[in-house]
């Protein structure tokens, strides 16, 4: 019988340019690991490459736990093989433009409208 095990990350990248194309996560319990073939078995995100295109590093279970949670995004340096955090804020989304509410329609309306009434009375010299 297997053994409770903690098994680390498998990062596979892109060998032109260091983008990261799959990251296998890490695994607690009791669980079996894979192997680089079966990932390309079990994961459609590597099936969309040619293996000739992308390698991978193996990392240690919680191995830049820290820098993984702090980062915006990462890269692997295909000279080095090492990896490579960016902490570059990310913008924050615009607003989505909100439609108003039928009510708030009615009422807008109904602002207008009597404020013309208002107009109308003025003019017509009903209002003093």
């Amino acid at each position: 019988m297997a053994g409770y095990k903690y098994i680390g990350k498998r990062i596979y990248y892109l060998k032109v340019d260091g983008r990261v194309v799959l990251d296998t996560g890490e695994a607690e319990g009791w669980v079996n690991p894979t192997t680089s073939e079966d990932d390309w078995r079990i994961y459609s995100e590597l099936q969309k490459y040619n293996k000739t295109e992308v390698d991978y590093i193996e990392l240690q279970f919680g191995e830049f736990k820290t820098e993984f949670a702090e980062c915006t995004s990462y890269r692997v340096n295909p000279n080095t093989k090492e990896l490579e955090f960016d902490y570059t804020p990310v913008p924050e989304p615009p607003e989505v433009p909100q439609t108003p509410t039928v009510h708030e329609r009615l009422d807008a309306l109904e602002q207008v409208n009597a404020e013309q009434d208002m107009l109308i009375m003025e003019m017509s010299g009903l209002m003093v």
